[in-house]
């Protein structure tokens, strides 16, 4: 399978008219050096297997924004019964962290202001 692989690399090298760099001349290469015509593009806004997959992330990823931007809101406006964060919107607290008494705090916070 190797051998199949490599003389179909080498028959599309030849139909390309590439040549092979060389022992040597890959030694003699700078390792920290960088290529003189790096192709420069934007990173994807995720991976997927198809555009159709893509197309259905951006469109959830969209909906969060707009759900969680509401919510956010209306926490603002201190209405916050009003205010439903969408799932996943924050990471989990736990109780060795600090995380957790800010949220707690934060909660108490936002409920005596509610009322």
């Amino acid at each position: 399978m190797v051998l199949e692989i490599e003389a179909e690399a080498a028959d599309r090298r030849a139909e390309l008219g590439i040549e092979v760099l060389g022992v040597e001349a890959l030694r003699n290469q700078d390792p920290l050096s960088r290529s003189v015509n790096q192709k420069r593009s934007p990173k994807p806004f995720c991976h997927a297997a198809s555009k159709e997959m893509r197309e259905r992330v951006k469109k959830a990823y969209s909906v969060f924004v707009e759900l969680f931007r509401e919510a956010s809101l209306n926490v603002r406006l201190r209405r916050v019964k009003e205010a439903i964060f969408p799932k996943r919107s924050f990471r989990q607290a736990c109780r060795t962290c600090g995380l957790a008494r800010r949220l707690t705090r934060w909660r108490t916070l936002v409920a005596s202001s509610a009322g």
